[in-house]
Protein backbone atom coordinates (compact mmCIF):
# COMPACT_ATOMS: atom_id res chain seq x y z
CA UNK A 1 0.00 0.00 0.00
CA UNK A 2 1.09 3.61 -0.41
CA UNK A 3 2.63 4.94 2.80
CA UNK A 4 -0.05 6.41 5.04
CA UNK A 5 0.58 10.03 6.02
CA UNK A 6 -0.69 12.27 8.77
CA UNK A 7 -2.54 14.22 6.08
CA UNK A 8 -4.40 11.00 5.22
CA UNK A 9 -5.27 10.52 8.87
CA UNK A 10 -6.70 14.02 9.30
CA UNK A 11 -8.61 13.75 6.02
CA UNK A 12 -10.22 10.53 7.22
CA UNK A 13 -11.27 12.21 10.43
CA UNK A 14 -12.92 14.92 8.41
CA UNK A 15 -14.75 12.49 6.13
CA UNK A 16 -15.49 9.40 8.23
CA UNK A 17 -18.30 9.60 10.73
CA UNK A 18 -18.31 7.40 13.81
CA UNK A 19 -20.21 4.16 13.23
CA UNK A 20 -23.08 2.93 15.43
CA UNK A 21 -22.16 1.01 18.56
CA UNK A 22 -22.15 -2.80 18.31
CA UNK A 23 -24.74 -4.49 20.53
CA UNK A 24 -25.04 -8.11 21.63
CA UNK A 25 -26.47 -10.01 24.58
CA UNK A 26 -23.70 -10.62 27.15
CA UNK A 27 -25.88 -12.54 29.61
CA UNK A 28 -23.73 -14.86 31.69
CA UNK A 29 -20.44 -13.43 30.41
CA UNK A 30 -17.57 -11.77 32.26
CA UNK A 31 -15.55 -8.78 31.05
CA UNK A 32 -12.38 -7.13 32.37
CA UNK A 33 -11.51 -3.62 31.18
CA UNK A 34 -8.24 -1.96 32.17
CA UNK A 35 -7.93 1.82 32.44
CA UNK A 36 -11.70 2.00 32.85
CA UNK A 37 -12.29 4.72 35.43
CA UNK A 38 -12.07 7.52 32.83
CA UNK A 39 -12.05 8.13 29.09
CA UNK A 40 -12.45 5.44 26.45
CA UNK A 41 -12.53 2.57 28.92
CA UNK A 42 -15.25 4.17 31.02
CA UNK A 43 -17.39 4.97 27.99
CA UNK A 44 -16.98 1.41 26.70
CA UNK A 45 -17.97 0.09 30.13
CA UNK A 46 -21.21 2.06 29.95
CA UNK A 47 -22.02 0.43 26.62
CA UNK A 48 -21.24 -3.04 27.96
CA UNK A 49 -23.41 -2.43 31.03
CA UNK A 50 -26.42 -2.12 28.70
CA UNK A 51 -25.72 -5.62 27.32
CA UNK A 52 -26.38 -7.43 30.61
CA UNK A 53 -23.00 -9.04 31.43
CA UNK A 54 -22.89 -11.24 34.50
CA UNK A 55 -19.74 -9.52 35.73
CA UNK A 56 -17.77 -6.50 34.55
CA UNK A 57 -14.49 -5.77 36.32
CA UNK A 58 -12.97 -2.32 35.89
CA UNK A 59 -9.22 -2.49 36.48
CA UNK A 60 -8.00 0.96 37.59
CA UNK A 61 -4.90 2.52 39.12
CA UNK A 62 -6.71 3.62 42.29
CA UNK A 63 -9.56 1.41 43.49
CA UNK A 64 -10.83 4.17 45.80
CA UNK A 65 -11.40 6.39 42.77
CA UNK A 66 -13.04 3.68 40.70
CA UNK A 67 -16.53 2.24 40.82
CA UNK A 68 -18.05 -0.48 42.93
CA UNK A 69 -16.74 -3.18 40.61
CA UNK A 70 -13.24 -1.72 40.40
CA UNK A 71 -10.10 -3.73 41.12
CA UNK A 72 -6.79 -1.97 41.60
CA UNK A 73 -3.91 -2.46 39.18
CA UNK A 74 -0.82 -0.35 38.56
CA UNK A 75 0.64 -0.75 35.11
CA UNK A 76 4.00 0.81 35.95
CA UNK A 77 5.13 -2.22 37.96
CA UNK A 78 5.08 -5.89 37.03
CA UNK A 79 4.38 -6.85 40.65
CA UNK A 80 1.07 -4.97 40.60
CA UNK A 81 0.00 -6.62 37.33
CA UNK A 82 0.94 -10.03 38.71
CA UNK A 83 -1.02 -9.38 41.91
CA UNK A 84 -4.07 -8.44 39.85
CA UNK A 85 -3.75 -11.55 37.67
CA UNK A 86 -3.48 -13.72 40.78
CA UNK A 87 -6.62 -12.11 42.18
CA UNK A 88 -8.52 -12.76 38.97
CA UNK A 89 -7.43 -16.39 39.09
CA UNK A 90 -8.77 -16.75 42.62
CA UNK A 91 -12.04 -14.88 42.17
CA UNK A 92 -13.26 -15.58 38.63
CA UNK A 93 -14.41 -18.90 37.19
CA UNK A 94 -14.78 -17.54 33.66
CA UNK A 95 -13.51 -14.68 31.52
CA UNK A 96 -14.95 -13.98 28.08
CA UNK A 97 -13.49 -10.59 27.17
CA UNK A 98 -10.24 -8.92 28.23
CA UNK A 99 -10.07 -5.33 27.00
CA UNK A 100 -6.55 -3.96 27.49
CA UNK A 101 -7.22 -0.23 27.38
CA UNK A 102 -4.75 1.11 29.94
CA UNK A 103 -2.12 3.26 28.26
CA UNK A 104 0.22 6.19 28.66
CA UNK A 105 1.43 9.07 26.53
CA UNK A 106 4.39 10.48 28.44
CA UNK A 107 5.83 13.85 27.58
CA UNK A 108 9.01 13.51 29.59
CA UNK A 109 11.49 10.71 30.17
CA UNK A 110 10.72 8.55 33.19
CA UNK A 111 11.86 5.12 34.26
CA UNK A 112 9.49 2.84 36.16
CA UNK A 113 10.55 1.13 39.36
CA UNK A 114 11.26 -1.94 37.21
CA UNK A 115 13.78 0.11 35.23
CA UNK A 116 11.98 0.56 31.89
CA UNK A 117 10.92 3.70 30.07
CA UNK A 118 7.39 4.37 31.26
CA UNK A 119 5.56 4.04 27.92
CA UNK A 120 7.34 0.79 27.09
CA UNK A 121 6.31 -0.72 30.40
CA UNK A 122 2.74 0.60 30.59
CA UNK A 123 1.75 0.24 26.93
CA UNK A 124 3.70 -2.89 26.09
CA UNK A 125 5.26 -5.03 28.81
CA UNK A 126 2.35 -4.73 31.26
CA UNK A 127 -0.27 -5.42 28.61
CA UNK A 128 1.68 -8.45 27.40
CA UNK A 129 2.07 -9.70 30.97
CA UNK A 130 -1.61 -9.39 31.84
CA UNK A 131 -2.74 -10.74 28.48
CA UNK A 132 -0.69 -13.91 28.77
CA UNK A 133 -1.46 -14.45 32.45
CA UNK A 134 -5.21 -14.29 31.76
CA UNK A 135 -5.19 -16.04 28.37
CA UNK A 136 -5.52 -19.52 29.98
CA UNK A 137 -8.80 -18.44 31.61
CA UNK A 138 -10.02 -16.92 28.34
CA UNK A 139 -9.34 -20.21 26.53
CA UNK A 140 -10.80 -22.34 29.32
CA UNK A 141 -14.00 -20.27 29.23
CA UNK A 142 -14.33 -20.60 25.46
CA UNK A 143 -13.74 -24.36 25.44
CA UNK A 144 -16.15 -25.06 28.30
CA UNK A 145 -18.95 -22.95 26.83
CA UNK A 146 -18.50 -23.48 23.10
CA UNK A 147 -17.79 -19.79 22.58
CA UNK A 148 -14.94 -17.60 21.32
CA UNK A 149 -13.18 -15.37 23.85
CA UNK A 150 -11.51 -12.09 22.96
CA UNK A 151 -8.33 -10.31 24.02
CA UNK A 152 -8.47 -6.77 22.67
CA UNK A 153 -5.54 -4.34 22.62
CA UNK A 154 -6.22 -0.62 22.25
CA UNK A 155 -3.55 0.61 19.86
CA UNK A 156 -3.40 3.62 17.53
CA UNK A 157 -2.80 4.39 13.88
CA UNK A 158 0.25 6.31 15.09
CA UNK A 159 2.29 3.18 14.31
CA UNK A 160 1.97 3.97 10.59
CA UNK A 161 4.37 6.87 11.08
CA UNK A 162 7.27 5.09 12.76
CA UNK A 163 9.63 2.12 12.66
CA UNK A 164 12.30 0.64 14.90
CA UNK A 165 15.80 2.01 14.43
CA UNK A 166 18.11 -0.71 13.10
CA UNK A 167 20.68 0.02 15.82
CA UNK A 168 18.05 -0.78 18.44
CA UNK A 169 16.60 -3.76 16.58
CA UNK A 170 20.08 -5.29 16.35
CA UNK A 171 21.22 -4.33 19.85
CA UNK A 172 23.07 -6.99 21.84
CA UNK A 173 21.18 -5.86 24.95
CA UNK A 174 17.57 -6.76 25.68
CA UNK A 175 15.64 -4.53 23.27
CA UNK A 176 13.44 -3.04 26.01
CA UNK A 177 16.52 -2.17 28.04
CA UNK A 178 18.17 -0.63 24.99
CA UNK A 179 15.12 1.49 24.22
CA UNK A 180 14.88 2.56 27.86
CA UNK A 181 18.38 4.03 27.81
CA UNK A 182 18.33 7.76 28.42
CA UNK A 183 20.59 8.20 25.41
CA UNK A 184 17.81 6.85 23.21
CA UNK A 185 15.10 8.90 24.91
CA UNK A 186 16.12 12.37 23.78
CA UNK A 187 14.90 14.30 20.73
CA UNK A 188 14.43 13.45 17.96
CA UNK A 189 14.18 9.75 18.92
CA UNK A 190 11.93 10.57 21.89
CA UNK A 191 9.22 12.07 19.68
CA UNK A 192 8.66 8.67 18.11
CA UNK A 193 8.34 6.76 21.38
CA UNK A 194 4.54 6.78 21.68
CA UNK A 195 4.05 5.62 18.06
CA UNK A 196 6.75 2.98 18.62
CA UNK A 197 4.92 1.69 21.69
CA UNK A 198 1.82 1.29 19.54
CA UNK A 199 3.81 -0.53 16.85
CA UNK A 200 5.03 -2.92 19.54
CA UNK A 201 1.39 -3.50 20.54
CA UNK A 202 0.67 -4.55 16.96
CA UNK A 203 3.71 -6.84 17.08
CA UNK A 204 2.61 -8.69 20.20
CA UNK A 205 -0.98 -8.89 18.96
CA UNK A 206 0.28 -10.84 15.95
CA UNK A 207 2.79 -12.84 17.98
CA UNK A 208 0.31 -13.87 20.68
CA UNK A 209 -2.29 -14.93 18.12
CA UNK A 210 0.37 -16.99 16.34
CA UNK A 211 1.36 -18.54 19.68
CA UNK A 212 -2.17 -19.71 20.52
CA UNK A 213 -2.96 -20.51 16.89
CA UNK A 214 -5.61 -19.29 14.48
CA UNK A 215 -7.75 -22.37 15.24
CA UNK A 216 -7.93 -21.62 18.97
CA UNK A 217 -11.23 -20.17 20.29
CA UNK A 218 -9.49 -16.91 21.18
CA UNK A 219 -9.36 -13.71 19.17
CA UNK A 220 -6.31 -11.52 19.79
CA UNK A 221 -6.81 -8.22 18.01
CA UNK A 222 -5.82 -4.57 18.20
CA UNK A 223 -7.70 -1.45 17.28
CA UNK A 224 -7.50 2.22 16.49
CA UNK A 225 -10.10 4.26 18.42
CA UNK A 226 -9.30 7.26 16.25
CA UNK A 227 -8.21 10.69 17.39
CA UNK A 228 -10.74 11.56 20.05
CA UNK A 229 -11.11 13.54 23.23
CA UNK A 230 -9.13 11.54 25.76
CA UNK A 231 -7.52 11.79 29.18
CA UNK A 232 -4.38 10.40 27.52
CA UNK A 233 -3.20 13.97 26.89
CA UNK A 234 -4.12 15.30 30.32
CA UNK A 235 -0.52 16.07 31.32
CA UNK A 236 0.36 18.10 28.22
CA UNK A 237 1.39 21.72 28.80
CA UNK A 238 2.61 24.70 26.80
CA UNK A 239 2.58 24.97 23.00
CA UNK A 240 1.93 21.25 22.56
CA UNK A 241 -1.25 21.56 24.63
CA UNK A 242 -2.41 24.41 22.38
CA UNK A 243 -1.68 22.27 19.31
CA UNK A 244 -3.65 19.31 20.63
CA UNK A 245 -6.58 21.50 21.64
CA UNK A 246 -6.73 22.97 18.13
CA UNK A 247 -6.62 19.49 16.58
CA UNK A 248 -9.32 18.26 18.94
CA UNK A 249 -11.57 21.15 18.03
CA UNK A 250 -11.22 20.48 14.31
CA UNK A 251 -10.91 16.71 14.04
CA UNK A 252 -11.63 14.79 17.24
CA UNK A 253 -14.35 12.24 17.79
CA UNK A 254 -16.04 12.40 21.16
CA UNK A 255 -14.75 9.99 23.78
CA UNK A 256 -17.97 8.00 23.48
CA UNK A 257 -17.56 7.74 19.70
CA UNK A 258 -14.00 6.49 20.13
CA UNK A 259 -15.19 3.90 22.64
CA UNK A 260 -17.36 2.29 19.96
CA UNK A 261 -14.22 0.80 18.43
CA UNK A 262 -13.39 -0.84 21.76
CA UNK A 263 -16.88 -2.31 21.89
CA UNK A 264 -16.60 -3.58 18.30
CA UNK A 265 -13.33 -5.33 19.12
CA UNK A 266 -14.96 -7.04 22.08
CA UNK A 267 -18.26 -8.13 20.55
CA UNK A 268 -18.49 -7.16 16.85
CA UNK A 269 -17.31 -8.44 13.50
CA UNK A 270 -16.32 -11.93 12.37
CA UNK A 271 -14.01 -13.48 14.99
CA UNK A 272 -11.99 -15.38 12.38
CA UNK A 273 -11.36 -12.19 10.40
CA UNK A 274 -10.16 -10.30 13.48
CA UNK A 275 -7.64 -12.89 14.70
CA UNK A 276 -4.17 -11.36 14.82
CA UNK A 277 -5.33 -8.29 12.92
CA UNK A 278 -5.49 -4.52 13.31
CA UNK A 279 -8.76 -2.74 12.64
CA UNK A 280 -10.01 0.84 12.40
CA UNK A 281 -13.56 2.12 11.85
CA UNK A 282 -14.79 -1.46 12.35
CA UNK A 283 -12.78 -2.77 9.37
CA UNK A 284 -9.59 -4.82 9.24
CA UNK A 285 -6.88 -2.62 7.71
CA UNK A 286 -3.57 -3.31 6.04
CA UNK A 287 -0.79 -2.24 8.38
CA UNK A 288 2.28 -0.18 7.53
CA UNK A 289 4.87 -1.20 4.96
CA UNK A 290 7.43 -1.45 7.76
CA UNK A 291 5.22 -3.79 9.81
CA UNK A 292 4.91 -6.03 6.73
CA UNK A 293 8.60 -5.91 5.82
CA UNK A 294 11.34 -8.40 6.60
CA UNK A 295 12.83 -5.86 9.00
CA UNK A 296 9.47 -5.39 10.70
CA UNK A 297 8.90 -9.10 11.27
CA UNK A 298 12.46 -9.45 12.53
CA UNK A 299 11.84 -6.65 15.04
CA UNK A 300 8.55 -8.28 16.04
CA UNK A 301 10.31 -11.53 16.86
CA UNK A 302 12.90 -9.62 18.88
CA UNK A 303 10.28 -7.78 20.94
CA UNK A 304 8.43 -11.03 21.59
CA UNK A 305 11.52 -12.98 22.65
CA UNK A 306 12.97 -10.19 24.78
CA UNK A 307 9.59 -9.38 26.33
CA UNK A 308 9.08 -13.03 27.27
CA UNK A 309 12.55 -13.10 28.81
CA UNK A 310 11.74 -10.08 30.99
CA UNK A 311 8.33 -11.31 32.07
CA UNK A 312 9.50 -14.82 32.91
CA UNK A 313 11.91 -13.17 35.33
CA UNK A 314 9.26 -10.85 36.76
CA UNK A 315 6.44 -13.36 37.36
CA UNK A 316 6.93 -16.93 38.56
CA UNK A 317 3.64 -18.03 36.96
CA UNK A 318 4.22 -16.43 33.57
CA UNK A 319 6.14 -19.27 31.90
CA UNK A 320 3.53 -21.84 32.87
CA UNK A 321 0.74 -19.62 31.52
CA UNK A 322 2.60 -19.11 28.25
CA UNK A 323 3.25 -22.82 27.80
CA UNK A 324 -0.35 -23.74 28.59
CA UNK A 325 -1.77 -21.63 25.75
CA UNK A 326 0.67 -22.71 23.04
CA UNK A 327 -0.94 -24.21 19.96
CA UNK A 328 -0.61 -27.97 19.71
Amino acid sequence: MAPRTEADMWADHKNEKALPVSKVDLTGKTIIITGANVGLGFEAAKHFAMMNPKKMILAVRDEAKGLAAAKEIGYAAAESVTTFADRVGRELERLDILLLNAGLAAFEYRLTEDGYESMLQVNDLSNLLLGIRLAPLLLKTAKENGTVSRLVNVSSEAFYFTEIDSLIAESKDNIYKAMSSKDYCVPPAWFGRYPQSKLIELFYTRSLQAHVGKDAPLVVTCLNPGFCYSSLRRDVTGPMKDKFEAQEKEYAYTTEEGSRQLVFGAVGGDPDELKGEYFSMCKVREVSDYALSEEGFKAERRFWDDGIEILEGADAKFKTALQSIAKV
